[in-house]
């Protein structure tokens, strides 16, 4: 059972699984808001949602140099709103780079289109980012931050993050490594450059951790 699932399943909060996928379970917990007349918080659409992930472009700003690219995953597209906002106002000069699975690129093929693109289904091991149905909002706030798009193979995510493991002792999930698996997969791009990318998250089965990351 992946860790947030017991986190929120412990003795002050209470937990329902609907859906086959993320899409389809924030469907129905939308309509369950409604018919409780409770406020839904979605992420990219509240404005709260973008805030809280802003605070990570303010850390990145103290550096003691200025990155020329910095590769962000790309889910519904609160965590790149909230950095981009901070990074393109405050340091311009960074590229902001949004990274994507090829499994599940509907918001990526959106933004290239400058369209809505959904898809009936998403097949990746990214499941934090395995969006299929882009929120409209996101993709308008998205418009003037991003500087280029790039889609990364499962294969790559997962050499992605063994190197982490190996080489900083980092545990990540694969929704948080399409970053470095982009660096991997564009080596030639970035050489002699100062190049930054978000790793956050961190939520693995103890069997994912095993066959994922431990082994070889």
């Amino acid at each position: 059972m992946p860790i947030p699932i017991k986190l929120i399943r412990g003795p002050r909060g209470g937990l329902i699984l609907m859906g086959e996928d993320f899409d389809e379970a924030k469907i129905i917990a939308k309509t369950h808001a409604k018919k409780l007349q409770l406020r839904f918080v979605e992420d990219s659409q509240d404005i709260e949602t973008l805030a809280g992930a802003g605070t990570i472009g303010l850390e990145l700003l103290n550096l003691p140099y200025t990155l020329d690219a910095l590769l962000i995953s790309l889910g519904n597209g609160a965590l790149l709103g909230g950095i981009g906002r901070v990074i393109k106002e405050l340091s311009p000069q960074t590229e902001l780079i949004a990274v994507q699975a090829e499994g599940a690129p509907a918001m990526i093929e959106s933004i290239r289109s400058q369209k809505l693109i959904s898809h009936p289904s998403v097949n990746t091991i990214s499941d934090g980012i395995a969006i299929r149905l882009p929120v409209k909002q996101s993709l308008l706030d998205l418009e003037h931050l991003i500087d280029d798009t790039l889609l990364v193979s499962d294969r790559t995510t997962l050499k992605a993050m063994k190197l982490l493991h190996q080489h900083l002792g980092i545990v990540s999930e694969p929704s948080a490594a399409v970053g470095i698996a982009a660096i991997l997969d564009n080596k030639d791009r970035w050489r002699s450059k100062k190049v930054g990318a978000v790793i956050c998250g961190s939520n693995l089965t103890p069997d994912q951790l095993k066959n994922w990351i431990m082994n070889p």
